[in-house]
């Protein structure tokens, strides 16, 4: 293999490194964002006496984060309306007779919260794969540049 082509592949390379670590650090993260993740997790995973509660939970906790991030209340507020929602369902699901279809219908409806919780985390914090993919681009990068600098040609 030539030089040049040797360069070449270093040069396209170092140019997806570089659109990836762009990619990484223009994307604003919002402050407090693994709150959101943990009440995900907490939501998913709640067995205790009320499910509401869980959801009171995550609510307080997106309260924080809209203090702390004023530039995404409109984000923040659409989502704790979903989670209201949600808990206003579970409410009416538990005001009645309790039977075992009607555990699973709140129980689904933790699990849609959840999700919720984790696609609003997800869309708002930083993409680690774009700084792995940076990583990685930066060192073939580099491996096709010492190959071109030793090659004989």
């Amino acid at each position: 293999m030539s030089r040049a082509l040797r360069t070449g592949l270093a040069a396209l390379w170092g140019i997806g490194a570089f659109l990836n670590f762009s990619l990484y650090a223009a994307k604003p993260e919002l402050k407090n964002i693994a709150l959101v993740k943990n009440e995900a997790e907490y939501v998913q995973l709640y067995e205790g006496p009320s499910p509401a509660e869980a959801l009171d939970h995550a609510l307080a906790s997106l309260d924080v984060v809209e203090a702390s991030n004023p530039k995404y209340v409109q984000d923040i507020q659409a989502l704790e309306t979903e989670l209201v929602q949600y808990k206003t369902e579970i409410n009416t699901l538990l005001s009645g007779q309790v039977d075992y279809q009607d555990l699973s219908s709140v129980s689904g409806k933790l699990d849609t919260a959840s999700s919720e919780l984790e696609t609003f985390a997800k869309n708002h914090s930083k993409n680690n794969e774009n700084l792995g993919l940076g990583i990685m681009d930066t060192v073939l990068c580099g491996a096709w540049a010492v190959a071109a600098a030793l090659d004989d040609d």
